[in-house]
Order: C-alpha cells, then structure tokens, then sequence
C-alpha cells in the first residue's frame, strides 16, 4: 500500500516529528510505500490557498 503522511513542524526533533518517523520506519517494515510530505521544510504557505472566489 502506498502511504503519505504530512508532516508541517519546524522542530525536527519534536514528539510530532518523532512520531512522523516512528510511522514511516512501522509501516515500511509492514512492506507499505511510505512517502513524507514536509510542508515546513517546502516552505508551504496555507494563506495562499484561502481566496475564495467571488
């Protein structure tokens, strides 16, 4: 099975952080694909997305 997880903290040694790579290393030792997007790390910006249309 194919896996993503989304992952967004800036702390990279954070429990939320740890808990990412605790699933990710869990679920791939069960043979699942498991690919992380880190939207910190890629700088995402959720306000660019909220415009709403008219």
């Amino acid at each position: 099975m194919n896996i993503l997880i989304v992952h967004a903290h800036p702390e990279p040694k954070s429990f939320t952080s740890s808990l990412k790579n605790t699933a990710k290393e869990k679920l791939e030792k069960q043979g699942h694909y498991v690919e992380i997007s880190d939207l910190y790390e890629m700088n995402f910006n959720p306000n660019a997305f909220t415009i709403m249309a008219e």
